[in-house]
């Protein structure tokens, strides 16, 4: 949902992700890009090991740092609306 409000003009998650990621010429999250494509909505082959509670865990930190880069004001009205102080967000 956050992809498509922020790239409307995109007709797909992975092409508006793809213009989110490339927001910055650095490409500073292009790791965050390269997990949703490859593990997004379970689509890809991997398996149960590939995919341990560390591994996970460190992506979705990653993704979250890409949300504040993206939108801070989005993260602080998300935490809130769910009562969480934002400062303990990546």
């Amino acid at each position: 949902m956050f992809a498509t409000y922020k790239a409307p003009h995109r007709s797909d998650f992975m092409q508006q992700l793809e213009v989110l990621v490339q927001a910055d010429a650095d490409e500073p999250f292009r790791d965050v890009y390269d997990f949703c494509n490859r593990y997004s909505h379970g689509e890809g082959s991997e398996t149960v090991e590939v995919l341990d509670a560390r591994a996970v865990h460190g992506q979705i930190r990653r993704c979250m740092e890409f949300l504040r880069a993206i939108d801070e004001d989005h993260i602080e009205n998300m935490c809130k609306a769910v009562r969480i102080n934002p400062s303990v967000l990546p």
